[in-house]
């Protein structure tokens, strides 16, 4: 497949960003833009996906139209794609041919729409249709009807750039200062653009990004920046500062650039002095995490912060399958231990008065950033949830009493306890919504689960209370099936939808180690709406979603159950 680069060095000014306009034909018909970052009939005829097209004169489609070439596409066809790479949130402008016997089109990125042209009946004209784009991504342009689709450039035109204050950088003396690029969107590179009136460098990773002598502007894309924080190290005349410079950037989707790291982005690990509680029956002792938005031992945005068990001993043998902290990265897609929970769903990310932001329940407000919500992302902070604790002997509460000004607001209450006289663990939810909105996700464990931290292996057995049916065939190469039990072959990565469970009765999964004898059995108190397994050296972690739907008011309860067993 040959993907279409597009590298915008031409900067234009700000425009403004409508759904879609029209060039009306006028005394002069509209032309292809000039620069590297147009794309002419020419660079989208050479795209492989665009076969079954023929490069046409313009004059041939319209008598009063000269110099241009045009690809049409007479053929009948679902859409016409290809990818188009941008460097940040910008205007795309596409050359089309309207009316007669040539189709208007609706365009798509990455399956959204983001508007249509209208149908004309009268003679056919060139037009130019704008379209807000808010990252780059592959382009579908869908015929409305099964008439030619003519197209003649699509042009991404950047907005105005924005500068960087010189409050963005801190001094480390000697003409040299710091700063850090936060950057929620994974694979997304702005543009920067260096100018200054002395000579001066940006350093990445101890190797040079941006050099200025001091004469002429430098302009380069933060590629092979890190997906979350990225360290720039400027040097300059040690009589000058960043007021020196001018340093801009393309739109930055949500991103920045900061002088310090923040407290949510910091990456060194509490390996000691993480806040903890041990709780035990007499025959089970769990160890939990107490939340601590400095100190604790996970401090990401992923899962809950609360009630995250790094120990769970029976018998002498540990259920857990990563147990204490190392130096890691707090930001969590899966630095977490034992079972931990998330509400996989978040609320308002979509929702056009929710000023530009979005509520994940159990963690907190977040910015809103290009793209879609991606669970692996990071997200600026704009409110995190204090959890209030309450330590029992052989139990422990964690609530959130929340309300935004969005008109979101719920009372959550999370128990863990260990049952008195059994090896077993329950963790209880009760989930009320106290706002004006609604409350809709989905709430699930994943169990990073092992005995005594063995790695899953023919020594291992899952058994389900039902006959699973995995979405992901490519899985079955690694699992050994038979009926309602799965063994696994290594401990290759793993993951792939579930169905077949009818309902909370059959929830169940049993993860046994036969060297051991030691086993896990997880139930469930409601039937799940969805279900998967995800594998990996550090867990077997079975996963069941209960459905959360609460208008204002409303309330559910839901729970966990964990039994252990060791055979003699």
């Amino acid at each position: 497949m040959k993907v279409v680069s597009v590298t915008i060095l031409s900067l234009l000014g700000a425009m403004a960003c409508v759904l879609s306009s029209y060039a009306e034909p006028g005394p002069a018909w509209p032309s292809t833009p000039k620069g590297p970052g147009c794309l002419d009939a020419g660079c989208l005829a050479a795209t492989k996906e665009l076969s079954g097209a023929e490069i046409a004169a313009s004059e041939s489609i319209v008598k009063s139209w000269r110099g241009e070439s045009v690809l049409v596409f007479h053929e009948s066809r679902p859409s016409v794609r290809f990818p188009v790479r941008t460097y940040g949130a910008c205007q795309l402008d596409i050359g089309y041919v309207s009316g007669a016997s040539y189709a208007a089109f609706a365009l798509k990125l990455d399956g959204v729409e983001l508007g249509r042209t209208r149908p004309v009946d009268d003679d056919p004209a060139p037009r130019v249709a704008s379209f807000p784009m808010p990252h780059g991504g592959t382009l579908d342009l869908v015929p409305l009807s099964k008439q030619p689709l003519a197209i003649f450039f699509v042009h991404p035109r950047l907005p105005q750039f924005a500068a960087v204050p010189a409050s963005s950088w801190k001094s480390l003396g000697k003409g040299r200062f710091e700063s850090y690029f936060f950057n929620p969107v994974p694979y997304f590179s702005p543009l920067f653009e260096l100018d200054a009136g002395v000579p001066c460098e940006i350093f990445v990773k101890g190797k040079s990004f941006l050099k200025c002598d001091g004469k002429a502007a430098v302009i380069k894309p933060a590629d092979g920046f890190e997906p979350s924080l990225t360290r720039l190290e400027l040097k300059l005349a040690a009589a000058s500062g960043p007021e020196a410079i001018k340093l801009r950037t393309s739109p930055l989707g949500g991103g920045r650039l900061l002088p310090e790291i923040p407290a949510f982005l910091a990456d060194h690990g509490h390996v000691d002095d993480w806040p903890r509680a041990t709780i035990s029956n007499g025959r089970v002792d769990a160890v939990v995490a107490i939340p601590d938005p400095e100190r604790g031992y996970y401090r990401g945005q992923r899962f809950e912060q609360a009630g995250i068990i790094t120990s769970l001993k029976f018998a002498g043998h540990e259920f857990v399958a990563w147990n204490g902290p190392t130096p890691r990265s707090p930001l969590g897609v899966d630095h977490v231990s034992g079972p931990a929970e998330e509400f996989w769903d978040v609320v308002g990310y979509d929702e056009p008065d929710s000023d530009n932001q979005f509520l994940k329940l159990g963690s907190g407000v977040y910015e809103r950033s290009a793209g879609g919500y991606a669970f692996y992302q990071v997200y600026w902070p704009v409110e995190t949830f204090a959890w209030k604790t309450a330590i029992r002997p052989d139990s422990i509460e964690f609530r959130q009493d929340v309300s935004t000004k969005q008109g979101w607001g719920y009372e959550y209450l999370k128990r863990v306890s260990l049952c008195p006289g059994r090896p077993a663990l329950v963790i209880e939810h009760e989930l009320r919504n106290t706002g004006a909105k609604r409350l809709a996700s989905a709430h699930y464990n994943h169990n990073f689960l092992l005995v005594d931290k063995l790695p899953p292996g023919p020594d291992y057995r899952l058994e389900f209370g039902f006959r699973p049916a995995f979405a992901n065939r490519e899985s079955l190469a690694r699992l050994l099936v038979n009926g309602h039990t799965v063994s696994f072959r290594n401990s290759e990565t793993l993951h792939s939808r579930l169905s077949g469970c009818p309902d909370a009765k059959s929830c169940t999964f049993e993860i046994s180690h036969k060297p051991t004898g030691a086993s896990i059995l997880i139930s469930e108190s409601e039937a799940p709406f969805r279900q998967a397994l995800y594998v990996c050296r550090n867990g077997i972690c079975p996963e069941s979603f209960v459905r959360i739907d609460l208008g204002s008011g409303e309330s559910m309860k839901w729970s966990r159950t964990y039994l252990l067993n060791v055979a003699r």
